[in-house]
């Protein structure tokens, strides 16, 4: 394991997220091929990882793929023909990866009737009845990430009207605020608390934002988070 977190931190934007799926998932081993390297883990589903800076790394691996590795993670653009061989692509989630620099300050903005508080299990069905990407993710994921890493939501009048968690590899996500509730910055709030948590444990904040979600892209920007890369979630079927 050593020599693969050797690896991840030649590169902290690229590969902290990797690191972070393995600790906060159930690691099923690797193998290697010179520098590059294939892992699989399994937290909503088994998923199989790709290590590698370039196309002739990336193909040295490929030998390792089994009939059964149908989700892939953190694709980048350039692997996408050659997984595609592999079974019809029921799903590609197509996203630029944005990182927060640790120089971009940041501070809280309190808003006027506004509780920050962490999630609870408690919060969980009412969380999942109202996230619009559901499909993609199950109840058990939810309650998974609450207890894995900090997560935070917002009460008005006692009633919770946003929240904000990490994904399997750490990065900040399932953002939501009710409908209602939006325009007011809660939004912003949000993401800036799970920044800051984030930050003093000494993790670099970072997210996926699908690529036609310009408003989240646009908040991001705001709050000083940079572009890195295209990343892809990619399942097949046989």
């Amino acid at each position: 394991m050593d020599i693969l977190y050797d690896r991840f931190s030649e590169n902290r934007v690229k590969y902290q997220c990797y690191r972070t799926f393995i600790e906060e998932s159930l690691f099923l081993g690797y193998v290697q091929e010179g520098r590059a390297f294939l892992f699989r883990g399994d937290s909503d589903g088994p998923w199989v990882y790709f290590v590698c800076e370039t196309l002739e790394e990336f193909m040295t691996l490929l030998p390792h793929l089994r009939p059964e590795d149908k989700q892939f993670g953190l694709v980048e653009d350039y692997m996408i023909p050659y997984l595609a061989t592999r079974g019809q692509v029921e799903g590609d989630m197509r996203c630029m990866r944005f990182y927060l620099p640790d120089e971009v300050p940041l501070s809280m903005n309190i808003l006027d009737g506004v509780q920050v508080r962490p999630l609870v299990l408690s919060d969980v069905p009412f969380m999942y009845d109202n996230y619009i990407y559901k499909q993609t993710a199950s109840v058990s994921y939810f309650e998974g990430r609450i207890k894995a890493a900090a997560s935070f939501g917002v009460e008005i009048d006692g009633g919770l009207v946003g929240w904000v968690m990490t994904h399997d590899d750490g990065s900040l996500g399932m953002m939501h605020v009710l409908e209602a509730y939006r325009g007011r910055g809660i939004a912003e709030l949000l993401t800036i608390q799970l920044c800051l948590s984030m930050r003093a444990k000494g993790v670099l904040p970072h997210l996926g934002i699908k690529v036609e979600n310009v408003a989240s892209a646009a908040l991001a920007r705001k709050i000083g988070f940079v572009e890195d890369r295209i990343i892809h979630w990619l399942q097949l079927t046989t």
